[in-house]
């Protein structure tokens, strides 16, 4: 995990500009740009209406007039819109791929060569399909919503070939080929498989309940009894609420940490995101191991699940009313951005 941290990039600021450090705290990119995004291995940073993207060492892999990103670096693209023409679409990083700007209202980061897109397909009305990185369809615009079926860290054998569709409020499975694999009948579903599995709801459930895991085709291989389940499964576990209290389970629906939590998710790197409330009532956000002991105390407004050795992490400033943003790694270390 020490070696991958290497790849980060944080943001930096200084009198109104900013820039990006790496972690060890070296100055990667000056404090030159009205806005840079941090990221892994990539980042991107912008200039007026010029948009500059940069590899881990800070070497400029593109400069790109007229655009303007918020967004990270996925799979090699970059979700951007034109500045002249609102127009949204997608460029490479290092021009090894064509641009696509196909008048696309919104879309999805790519990932594993395909991103959903939303098109206007008529006055007013728009449908969601699927694009490869040629700009083509792979399925054309047809439902009312897509969602991110091509988890980068998933190396399930389904998955990066099953995509999510919307018809009215129901969703459903279908593969590349447009061929339906689940008819719409989940009330609601999580983003992506991870490991193999989709976290869905059954339909009729208003005040909760009704949530369980499905493999690809559907089946289910966590009954739906559970009151609520977190985004996702990461290592064969999962955040799961029973009786008004979170805790997290194993792939069987064994507790592996007790309910005894307002929030928890699934393990990444050994260690699960738990929220509690603190001795004002408020609620705060920190990780534990599988023996539900505390790795980092919970005292993050908001943070993220570890990936690549950080996690991203929040504190509220009560005297400025803003957050300050950074990263955590698992010993605990803080790496706040703009410092």
């Amino acid at each position: 995990m020490g070696n991958s941290r290497s790849g980060w990039m944080i943001r930096t600021g200084s009198r109104g500009r900013m820039g990006l450090n790496s972690l060890a705290g070296e100055q990667l990119v000056p404090h030159d740009f009205d806005w840079t995004i941090s990221g892994y291995c990539l980042a991107s940073c912008s200039r007026g209406d010029q948009l500059v993207i940069v590899d881990s060492r800070g070497a400029v892999l593109r400069r790109l007039d007229g655009v303007e990103c918020y967004s990270s670096v996925s799979d090699g693209m970059l979700s951007v819109s034109n500045t002249s023409t609102d127009e949204d679409g997608y460029v490479s990083v290092d021009s090894s791929t064509q641009d696509i700007w196909n008048n696309f209202r919104t879309g999805r980061s790519f990932h594993r060569g395909v991103a959903a897109v939303e098109q206007y397909v008529g006055y007013r009305k728009t449908a969601w399909g699927l694009i490869d990185k040629s700009g083509g369809f792979l399925i054309l615009p047809s439902y009312s919503g897509m969602g991110d079926f091509t988890d980068p860290c998933d190396v399930g054998p389904f998955s990066p070939m099953i995509e999510s569709i919307r018809e009215d409020k129901n969703w459903g499975l279908v593969n590349r080929s447009g061929e339906i694999v689940v008819p719409p009948s989940w009330s609601a579903i999580s983003e992506s498989f991870y490991e193999g599995l989709l976290v869905v709801q059954l339909p009729g459930q208003a005040q909760g309940g009704g949530w369980g895991l499905v493999d690809p085709t559907g089946h289910w291989s966590l009954m739906p009894v559970w009151d609520r389940l977190s985004e996702h499964v990461s290592e064969r576990s999962i955040g799961a609420k029973a009786n008004g209290k979170w805790g997290v389970i194993d792939l069987s629906g064994k507790w592996m940490i007790e309910p005894k939590f307002d929030f928890c998710a699934a393990f990444h790197d050994g260690v699960a995101r738990a929220s509690a409330k603190d001795t004002k009532g408020l609620l705060k956000t920190g990780y534990m191991d599988p023996s539900g002991k505390w790795v980092i105390e919970p005292k993050y407004d908001d943070c993220g699940d570890f990936r690549f050795g950080l996690a991203e992490v929040q504190i509220y400033n009560e005297q400025t009313g803003s957050f300050r943003s950074g990263y955590v790694d698992i010993e605990g270390n803080e790496y706040w951005e703009g410092s």
